[in-house]
């Protein structure tokens, strides 16, 4: 590691596992590259559930103990079970004040006050008429930033695991109208895509029948969308790997979106930034 070309740290933090992927980065005449070095997938011994974090924040504290000597870039990614999410209206007439005002509306309107010991975030999207928002706990959030509080660890960005799926996988978001299906256990986030964004998204419970459940869950937001015509096509991610054979997949065309390595984002000499949104760096 250096200060100057520091490896990566991708953690994928869920309240019963914790992932944490270590890159490298290589100098060739062509350009920099990235390598992985080590994955390890570690067991919290807690169910998935929102409150449900605290195991995992201690297998991840155990877990950095290895990384703390050396420079390290890194970017935490959430279980959608742990965020709360919102769609909400666009305008550019607003200032920082009234739209962060509209923001907090939302989400009460919404959640109730619940959503007062939340860390509210909302995402530029530009052509859209609704930006992605997200809620998450403060009480997470500051157990995760003081684990790199006093480390050379740089935490980079905190993302909800919907963020990150959306930006490695853009370039197939950008068609025609689409279901765009996140599974993960105990919950599965479920989003329309139509005019270039997110017209809806919702983040529901579910148990191991949410594959043959598919048709009649898609076919129930189709009239809560009041849709004249349902989305054909629907855009998979599941952590654990899309279990296709299990599919009740007619008339549905299926395309999954798989994780590939992303190259380790810049970082500034000094730079310790930090980020909870939507949108893409």
């Amino acid at each position: 590691m250096s200060r100057w070309f520091p490896d990566s740290l991708r953690i994928g933090f869920s309240p019963d596992r914790v992932v944490l992927e270590h890159q490298t980065v290589n100098l060739k005449l062509i350009g920099a590259r990235s390598r992985v070095l080590q994955r390890q997938v570690l067991d919290t011994g807690s169910q998935p559930g929102r409150k449900n974090w605290d195991g995992a924040l201690q297998v991840l504290a155990t877990a950095l103990e290895a990384y703390r000597h050396g420079y390290c870039a890194v970017s935490v990614i959430l279980a959608n079970s742990l965020v709360r999410y919102a769609l909400v209206p666009q305008s550019h007439l607003l200032s920082a004040e009234q739209e962060t005002a509209v923001l907090q509306h939302c989400f009460h309107e919404i959640y109730g006050s619940a959503a007062e010991q939340w860390e509210l975030r909302l995402s530029a999207a530009s052509g859209v008429p609704l930006q992605p928002a997200t809620g998450v706990d403060r009480s997470l959030l500051d157990g995760l930033r003081a684990l790199f509080s006093d480390s050379r660890l740089r935490l980079r960005s905190i993302q909800p695991r919907l963020m990150a799926v959306c930006n490695e996988h853009r370039a197939v978001m950008g068609g025609g109208p689409a279901w765009l299906l996140l599974v993960e256990p105990g919950n599965l986030c479920l989003g329309l895509i139509a005019g270039g964004g997110l017209a809806r998204l919702r983040s529901l419970r579910s148990g191991k029948t949410w594959a043959s459940d598919l048709p009649w869950l898609l076919e129930r937001e189709t009239c809560l969308a009041e849709l004249d015509v349902a989305p054909g096509d629907v855009l998979l991610w599941h952590r654990d790997g899309a279990p296709l054979a299990t599919l009740a997949a007619e008339p549905l065309r299926l395309h999954v979106l798989q994780d590939r390595l992303q190259d380790p984002l810049p970082v500034e000499a000094g730079a310790d930034s930090e980020a909870l949104a939507l949108a893409g760096d």
